[in-house]
């Protein structure tokens, strides 16, 4: 899996959370997506910015399911990190038999 194009494109979403919530509700909402809230930062986008350049790796993948779980994003959002979370998902071989009997009208 890609994971600096995971983070590049939850980004901006994530960091869209400092817009909806209040500064109190921040910590709740960076635990609940697993992400280290900061005890710096001034502005909420700044504490948010700050939990989400911390967020290891390792926990990538676990806070974009999260996220997708918790906050609706429009349908083309949603599958481009769908489509990142599940590229390394086994997929079913077909076989090019299989391909034209199904292609066949």
């Amino acid at each position: 899996m890609d994971l600096v194009h995971l983070r590049t494109v939850l980004r901006p979403h994530v960091l869209s959370l400092s817009n909806v919530n209040r500064h109190v509700d921040l910590p709740s909402v960076c635990q609940n997506l697993g992400l280290p809230f900061p005890d710096s930062g001034v502005s909420k986008r700044d504490k948010v910015t700050e939990a989400f350049d911390a967020l290891p790796d390792g926990g990538l993948l676990a806070a974009a399911t999260r996220f997708l779980q918790l906050h609706p994003l429009s349908a083309r959002d949603r599958n481009e990190l769908q489509d990142i979370l599940w590229s390394d998902l086994p997929t079913p071989q077909i076989t090019k038999k299989i391909r034209r009997e199904v292609a066949r009208p």
